[in-house]
């Protein structure tokens, strides 16, 4: 069991809470959700990160027309990745995906291809966010959470990625370099992948 420790975590109503205790199991499986607030104090064999733990993003790439091309795919899903996009709707060929790829992938079929690889080579999910954040003046955890409830509104019944909960299986990404006094992003902000 590992546990994971933050300064804040979002909730699935887009609240944050501040200072979790998270219980992974080895299938990423969140066990347990403690949270200690001003109460926490730091214990042996809790991983401590300073920032805030939000759910692995989610590409819906149902749409995509990989075409031929699996190395142009392969590279931008690893950008994809890099950027906190940990789980993915495909209903493409498995082979796309690079052969070190640790996130979760969800397969549909019959598959369906109605897009085109221009498409996908659009910016990240994290990407998105953080410049309608800082462009647009627009509130860092609304915007997150409104993307979390859209995606989990077309995913498939029975995946539990997205949230932060107990059973859930999301994977984690840390949001750092947040302005914390107004819980706003910065240009400097980045994303780190704690568990994918």
């Amino acid at each position: 069991m590992r546990k994971i420790a933050a300064h804040y975590y979002l909730l699935p109503d887009g609240s944050l809470a501040k200072m979790p205790v998270i219980s992974v199991d080895e299938n990423s499986i969140i066990r347990e959700i403690v949270v200690f607030g001003d109460g926490f104090v730091e214990k042996q064999g809790v991983e401590l990160f300073g920032g805030v733990l939000i759910p692995g993003f989610i590409e819906d790439l149902r749409d995509i027309d990989f075409g031929n091309d699996v190395s142009s795919v392969s590279k931008g899903i690893s950008r994809l990745y890099a950027k906190g996009s940990l789980k993915y709707l495909c209903n493409s060929d498995r082979n796309v995906f690079p052969a070190n790829f640790r996130g979760d992938v969800f397969y549909e079929s019959p598959i369906k291809v109605m897009g085109n690889l221009k498409e996908f080579s659009n910016e990240s999910t994290w990407e998105e966010i953080k410049r309608s954040s800082v462009e647009e003046g627009r509130g860092l955890f609304e915007l997150i959470h409104n993307y979390f409830e859209n995606i989990r509104s077309v995913m498939p019944e029975g995946l539990k990625w997205g949230a932060i909960e107990q059973g859930a299986n999301p994977g984690f990404v840390l949001l750092k370099g947040l302005d914390y006094n107004n819980m706003q992003i910065r240009e400097t902000s980045t994303v780190k992948i704690i568990i994918s």
